[in-house]
């Protein structure tokens, strides 16, 4: 056979993926910036690896190669450095990092997003948020299957995917986190796997009227997209949706576009999958990780010098690389971020330390969150808090069920330091008497 004769052509990809990467409010001190540097949601750490990771990981076995990464403007550069840098852990995606103009006060809607990018999505889409951490034995091509057979023979605009929730158990955080985000009512066919109506919060108390409306509606459907499944989404799309053609063409049949969107439910027993969009769902993620590994000392003796010989640190637990651990320290079911030093007779116990932060001597934390940079002083103590990048934490303090942000602890420094300058002044009066 003449090779140089062949007819050739390059197949291209079936399927772009687009990932919206929020502010993320729900999850904030963490997501408050540090100084001038922005703490992104989609660079937050789930068992030491950036958020973020986690879906583009799971996107690449499915065989999608090209996704569009759209992220507030203000948080372009960091979530660039951190592609770059990280680049060989996704060797075969080609990632388009987009920004949009959005203040952390203003929202804009995932339509509006999508209608901005349009340009951007030439072909059928899967559509996902930076939070959602899938479980591994959860293919996503059982959802792009049903995709390519519903949108072949009844047209339908799209598949969609539901997860059943983990419920909290009572007391795991305190209120002063805030309130866990609530689930939604969905109806659906299950023997043809068709999505029949979705409760939004707002209209969770309203009765069957508009059932009818909203499922004839096509704008409707379009419209109300983000909000009904906003808690737990992932969609697989026709082009149409983006570019609003009305027909999709298969192998020169027309087909035209219908109202029906496939659905795929994944059961509790199916495996875990949460999205880490409120601070509940992240520590549970977080420990969820934990479930799934087994710590064991590190083998290189430059890092293995850092872990005394003395401390302790449970199988169920994680420690970043270059971390340094003290004599006597006892570290139980948490995860210790890189570049940390944790000094001696510490204790840790079901706690997320992320990288860079410095835990004095004799401190104790129990269930808490710390941001990037954070101190804790000697003998500190914090149950159930969370802290903002650069948080320091003096000598003896302690705090239970608190976020605890910068802006409090700088308030409360001067106050301290007014409070002595007060104090010098009236000694100062006194000995002139």
């Amino acid at each position: 056979m003449d090779f140089e004769d062949s007819p050739h052509k390059i197949i291209s990809q079936e399927f772009q993926a687009v990932i919206l990467a929020g502010f993320g409010h729900e999850l904030t001190p963490l997501t408050s910036n540090h100084g001038e540097e922005a703490c992104p949601k989609a660079l937050l750490p789930i068992a030491n690896k950036p958020m973020i990771s986690h879906p583009l990981a799971w996107l690449e076995a499915s065989g999608i190669r090209d996704v569009l990464l759209i992220c507030p403007a203000v948080h372009r550069n960091s979530i660039s450095n951190f592609l770059q840098s990280d680049s060989s852990a996704f060797p075969s995606l080609r990632i388009d990092l987009q920004a949009y103009d959005e203040t952390s006060d203003s929202g804009v809607g995932t339509c509006t997003v999508l209608k901005h990018f349009a340009q951007r999505i030439q072909q059928d889409f899967v559509i996902l948020p930076c939070d959602l951490i899938p479980d591994a034995t959860f293919s996503l091509t059982r959802l792009l299957n049903k995709f390519r057979t519903e949108t072949t023979y009844d047209g339908s605009i799209a598949t969609a995917y539901f997860y059943e929730p983990r419920r909290p158990e009572k007391g795991t955080i305190p209120d002063e986190w805030g309130v866990e985000s609530t689930t939604v009512p969905v109806i659906w066919e299950e023997k043809s796997g068709t999505l029949l109506y979705v409760d939004t919060p707002d209209e969770v108390d309203k009765n069957g009227e508009e059932l009818e409306s909203m499922s004839l509606k096509h704008a409707t459907l379009h419209d109300e997209i983000a909000a009904n499944f906003s808690l737990n989404e992932r969609y697989g799309f026709s082009q149409s949706a983006a570019s609003s053609v009305d027909e999709y063409t298969e192998a020169d049949v027309e087909i035209s576009a219908s109202l029906r969107v496939g659905v795929v439910v994944q059961r509790g027993s199916e495996g875990y999958v949460a999205r880490a969009n409120t601070v509940y769902s992240y520590l549970e993620l977080n420990r969820h990780f934990l479930s799934q590994t087994s710590y064991a000392l590190p083998t290189d003796p430059e890092s293995r010098a850092l872990i005394d010989a003395k401390a302790q640190i449970s199988s169920d637990s994680i420690v970043g690389q270059t971390t340094k651990v003290g004599e006597r320290t006892t570290i139980k079911k948490s995860i210790i971020g890189k570049h940390c030093v944790i000094g001696k007779m510490v204790r840790i116990v079901g706690c997320v330390i992320f990288d860079h932060c410095v835990i004095a001597d004799g401190a104790k934390l129990d269930g808490c969150i710390l941001g990037t940079n954070t101190s804790v002083g000697t003998k500190g103590e914090l149950s159930k808090c969370i802290t903002q990048a650069g948080y320091e934490i003096a000598q003896g303090e302690g705090f239970k069920n608190e976020k605890l942000e910068v802006s409090d602890w700088a308030a409360h420094e001067t106050t301290t330091d007014d409070n002595e300058d007060d104090e010098d002044e009236d000694e100062s009066n006194t000995s002139d008497d």
